[in-house]
């Protein structure tokens, strides 16, 4: 089980947008609106995202 929660996790953090998310976030909490700004992502596509992750 252990195994399968770790594949799923690295799965949701395998998409680039999602890899742009996280780092972006590395560097500090930000709102939906403030990401949209520094990806090149629509609001309604980071969203989506953020609840993937």
């Amino acid at each position: 089980m252990e195994t399968e929660t770790a594949a799923e996790t690295l799965k949701a953090f395998s998409h680039p947008t999602r890899l742009s998310i996280l780092q972006e976030l590395l560097a500090g909490p930000k709102c939906v609106t403030d990401m949209e700004e520094l990806l090149p992502v629509r609001q309604v596509n980071l969203s989506q995202h953020l609840c993937v992750l």
